[in-house]
């Protein structure tokens, strides 16, 4: 959208009188006594009280007050025979019989064994198959199996738990502070500095050897980049030492 100044254009005498109009009537509560007549009589489930209600709220309204809402009754659970508290607008609406959502995914759980199963029998077609690789939840099912693949110590990334290694003595915040300085506070990929970026600047090793702390094997990096570096290790590690020698 181009930028500049817009100037709105002037109301016209016949729309400044509907504004007025329907402003009048919804200040002066000119609509109100329309809203009132349309309203219809229905009785409280617990008190037996009449009271008004829209009936667009006719199927959903069953009480007269929060108080009648809130009055219950004690239940036994079908599957674990546990006494529970049930209000009356759950009773009236979806007639509460298990205590909990693991009580009721339990009896699922045995009803849909076996030949119960509407899928008792039956395969996916290998569109369909198609179709659930390409839902959104797959990502997810994939990331867990990705973590429990990590736990397992099997994964293709795993490289033995080397982030975990101890740093060498000689890498300490004066160190950190030297390589910093001599990159002038600015990370060697993107060129970002410390005041741009918030925060202070990580220091890689170019070779992942985290006992080498010479200051050829340093480099200033930002975090995004530093997290780049954890990939394709390799290529990274050539490029960094073709860009210590520059300096």
């Amino acid at each position: 959208m181009p930028t500049g100044v817009y100037i709105r254009k002037p109301f016209t005498e016949k729309h400044k009188r509907k504004i007025s109009q329907n402003s009048a009537r919804f200040w002066l509560g000119k609509k109100m006594p329309l809203r009132i007549s349309k309203m219809i009589n229905i009785f409280c489930k617990n008190c037996k009280k009449e009271f008004k209600i829209y009936p667009s709220l006719k199927n959903r309204k069953n009480f007269c007050s929060k108080i009648c809402r809130k009055t219950g009754i004690f239940k036994k659970c079908l599957f674990c025979q546990k006494e529970f508290w049930c209000f009356k607008n759950c009773i009236l609406k979806n007639n509460r019989i298990y205590c909990s959502k693991q009580c009721h995914n339990k009896v699922l759980k045995i009803k849909m064994k076996g030949k119960n199963n509407y899928f008792y029998g039956k395969k996916h077609t290998e569109e369909s198959k198609r179709k659930i690789s390409m839902h959104p939840t797959r990502a997810l099912n994939i990331s867990l199996a990705h973590k429990k693949l990590v736990r397992l110590g099997i994964h293709p990334l795993w490289k033995g738990g080397i982030s975990f290694e101890p740093y060498g003595l000689k890498f300490n915040k004066e160190l950190k502070k030297e390589i910093r300085k001599r990159d002038s506070y600015r990370c060697k990929e993107c060129n970002f500095s410390e005041e741009n970026l918030g925060y202070k600047l990580s220091i890689h090793h170019i070779d992942y050897n985290k006992q080498n702390s010479n200051i050829n094997n340093l480099v200033s990096l930002c975090r995004s980049c530093h997290s780049k570096t954890n990939f394709d290790r390799e290529n990274w590690k050539n490029y960094y030492v073709n860009k210590i020698k520059d300096l």
